[in-house]
């Protein structure tokens, strides 16, 4: 009885540490991750100008578009993006992104 008892307790701990190494191996594939995400960053700043390497790094962020509204009437943004626009402004078109308004 005492044996099969102790049988199960190691069982138990052998999986209590399988499952932490488990979660040990995820946060290092995470962490690899995120280390080739800076290195390719790195070296797209290292081999380019600075206009180049926030075009390539930024290529698919959202855009943010600060504006008075006094804007071309035929606009067209390819990406996800918001307007900006002071209270009592408006755009001289339907915007397709987000628009948001501040005080001035």
């Amino acid at each position: 009885m005492r044996k099969k008892t102790l049988e199960i307790r190691y069982t138990e701990e052998i999986d209590m540490y399988s499952r932490r190494l488990k979660g040990i191996n995820k946060e290092l594939e995470n962490a690899e991750s995120n280390l080739e995400l800076l290195k390719k960053g790195l070296d797209a700043e290292e081999n380019s100008s600075p206009v180049e390497y926030y075009l390539e790094v930024l290529k698919d962020a959202p855009i943010l578009l600060i504006t008075d509204g006094m804007i071309e009437d035929d606009l067209v943004v390819r990406r996800e993006h918001a307007y900006l626009l002071p209270r009592g402004c408006r755009l001289p078109f339907r915007a397709k992104g987000d628009v948001f308004y501040y005080e001035r």
